[in-house]
């Protein structure tokens, strides 16, 4: 092992511009893709507490008498609970919606001495899935009893919409970065494994097994994607913190992981990838070169 790691040492030292642009390229590579998944992660949260949050009010028919307005409130609920996808249904009537309006509009109080209450009984109905608010809220429509929607579905589609794209194009930009530090891996190999060619060929000569012979080299690869990772960590980890820490200060509702455990699975996840590229990159890059070479 020691002369696999010393060959590995020469190697590096041998090749050390391939190798500085190589670590420079994966260090960038994980440190976004560490970023991105974290991303993902705080956006995951972020429609996680809007499915929570998103719900339907579906107005009522005026009624004339409050036993009308119970019977008609119970036929309503009892329909709902036939339908999928939601996860609450709750009765407000008139009076109890017009307190909480002017609970949270306190000058609207006033206007109690001056005209009648303008409201009307609602049921409030809350989604499993915010995906799914159009066809809810179009089965809500349909029950005898409801009157009119509201719901907000342009700016959940909205939402939604804007989540995903942000996720879909921060796995392409990691995918494509990704794929060229693996080719870079692939051409540092290469190159160091060529400019030792004549002691590649002796050492085939007399006997060398092709698992001996490319070790050093997996070790350089292993070895470089280690190195990036340890320097992903030192860049991310104080870094996300920070830019979490600035976003809960300037908007507080939003829900920004700020959990260091979570931070260091993500990063922990992404050093076993990068240790991984280094390990099928130096494998690929050895394997093409002594074939070759035969």
């Amino acid at each position: 092992m020691i002369y696999h790691l010393r060959q590995s040492w020469l190697a590096l030292r041998a090749n050390f511009t391939a190798g500085i642009a190589t670590l420079t390229t994966m260090t960038l590579t994980l440190t976004l893709l560490a970023f991105v998944g974290l991303v993902t992660l705080n956006l995951e949260q972020i429609v996680r507490g809007l499915e929570r949050d998103v719900q339907i009010t579906a107005f009522l028919k005026p009624t004339v008498n409050a036993a009308g307005s119970s019977a008609q409130s119970e036929r309503v609920l009892k329909a709902l609970n036939e339908l999928e996808g939601l996860s609450s249904a709750e009765f407000i009537g008139r009076d109890e919606a017009y307190r909480r309006l002017t609970a949270e509009y306190a000058p609207l109080g006033d206007a109690a001495k001056l005209v009648q209450n303008p409201l009307q009984d609602r049921i409030v109905v809350k989604v499993t899935d915010a995906a799914r608010l159009e066809a809810v809220a179009a089965s809500v429509k349909k029950i005898a009893g409801v009157t009119d929607l509201e719901y907000g579905a342009e700016f959940v589609k909205t939402v939604l919409d804007a989540l995903s794209t942000v996720r879909s194009a921060g796995y392409v930009l990691v995918g494509l970065l990704l794929l060229n530090t693996l080719l870079n891996i692939l051409n540092t190999i290469r190159v160091a494994m060529f400019a030792r060619r004549d002691e590649i060929q002796v050492m085939r000569m007399i006997g060398a097994t092709r698992g001996f012979i490319r070790a050093p080299y997996v070790l350089e690869g292993v070895g470089l994607a280690l190195l990036s990772s340890l320097l992903t960590l030192t860049l991310v980890l104080p870094g996300y913190n920070a830019l979490a820490s600035r976003v809960a200060a300037l908007v507080p509702y939003v829900p920004v992981i700020q959990d260091s455990g979570v931070v260091l699975r993500v990063l922990a996840v992404v050093t076993a990838l990068g240790v991984l590229i280094g390990l099928l990159g130096s494998l690929f890059a050895t394997n093409r070169y002594l074939r070759e070479a035969e």
